[in-house]
């Protein structure tokens, strides 16, 4: 080999955390891990709120005035995605292995529902109610860090494969609208005088992971992974306060769900 070539297999030694006399199988490897993954995921999304009319001042008529009610509506279905990721990876011997891994994701899919409303006239729809509305959830990016935990138990290192378990902390950039049609007036309107109008909110949540994986060496410094997890969304709730007549709209959005992701994994 000639001064040109053997410098880059000393170099590409170093990169995986080897020297290029003694190679090592791949749950021996350290070193820096760079990758792309497609997640899946089966998103549910819990939506409540309140209409509080128990102001002593209230405009709000009777019978509503001085009334509190509740609603809740559920959405749920696929969010797809695309995510870079970076890491580090140490053998902590026999076999085993711990890593660090950041990834940025973006995400693409809409979830949409309706709430039933709750209130006292035929509609639903008068000033102190909680409306009908529909409302949509949108996931557009994610950041995080995971850890994950594993080896190779059995033949598993001889087919260069190993199992794992994994968890993180990811923070899940959101939007909710709504898309409202009511009366806004403290006296009773007709359907023909119903206003309507939408409201965006940016919502940012603190989600956690719990999940296992499997990984496949395809070569010296490529592989894919599967992986199963489940995603928890912490709640982001709010008040909506209307001064002018009198009443607040306390608001809260929760969800998670099952999640499946696909990598593909270099510089192991």
């Amino acid at each position: 080999m000639n001064r040109t070539g053997t410098l880059l297999a000393f170099v590409a030694g170093l990169a995986a955390g080897l020297s290029p006399a003694e190679p090592a199988s791949a749950q021996d490897r350290r070193g820096l891990r760079f990758g792309i993954a497609l997640p899946l995921e089966r998103t549910g999304v819990t939506y409540e709120k309140a209409v509080d009319n128990t102001d002593p001042d209230t405009l709000v008529p009777a019978p509503r005035r001085g009334e509190v009610f509740e609603d809740e509506g559920s959405a749920s279905g696929p969010l797809a995605g695309l995510a870079l990721l970076a890491g580090y990876r140490w053998p902590l011997g026999g076999g085993t292995f711990a890593s660090a891994e950041a990834d940025f994701a973006f995400h693409r899919g809409t979830l949409e529902a309706q709430l039933d409303g709750s209130g006292t006239s035929p509609s639903g729809r008068q000033l102190g109610e909680v409306w009908p509305d529909d409302w949509s959830f949108e996931n557009r990016h994610s950041y995080g860090l995971t850890f994950r935990l594993g080896g190779s138990p059995g033949g598993l290192g001889s087919r260069d494969e190993s199992v794992y378990v994994l968890a993180g902390l990811r923070r899940v950039s959101a939007q909710v609208t709504v898309n409202w049609h009511g009366c806004l007036s403290p006296i009773p309107c007709t359907p023909d005088q119903f206003t309507s109008g939408a409201d965006p909110r940016d919502l940012d949540f603190l989600a956690w992971t719990l999940g296992v994986g499997f990984e496949k060496g395809l070569g010296e410094r490529v592989a894919i992974r599967a992986e199963g997890q489940y995603a928890g969304y912490g709640e982001e709730s709010w008040v909506a306060d209307f001064p002018e007549v009198r009443v607040t709209v306390p608001t809260s959005v929760r969800g998670g769900g099952p999640g499946l992701s696909l990598m593909l994994v270099f510089g192991r």
